[in-house]
């Protein structure tokens, strides 16, 4: 299980979208070269859009593989947004 902290800093509307995909990260499909395709991808999770100043918490759980963050508002991830990690396994929080 993992907690996002997200915050949109910026002036003008934007979301966090968790994506598992062996792929590049600059090489998601798209639909009309301005949305990642959601319905080519498999996305595990995502917040609303969020106005500029708000923020979310979005926790979900991640198996392991490899993952991308996006932000699917229009011409966002064409933009550049986007973030790729890997999750290799989890770890013992109990003591075992």
């Amino acid at each position: 299980s993992v907690t996002f902290a997200v915050l949109n800093s910026g002036a003008i509307p934007h979301e966090l979208v968790v994506v598992k995909s062996d792929l590049a990260t600059d090489k998601l499909p798209q639909f009309e070269q301005k949305l990642v395709d959601e319905k080519q991808v498999q996305v595990i999770s995502k917040t609303v859009p969020l106005d500029a100043g708000k923020k979310q918490e979005l926790t979900t759980t991640l198996q392991p593989g490899k993952y991308i963050l996006i932000c699917n508002v229009a011409s966002h991830y064409v933009s550049g947004m986007y973030s790729a990690f890997e999750v290799t396994g989890a770890a013992a929080t109990d003591g075992y």
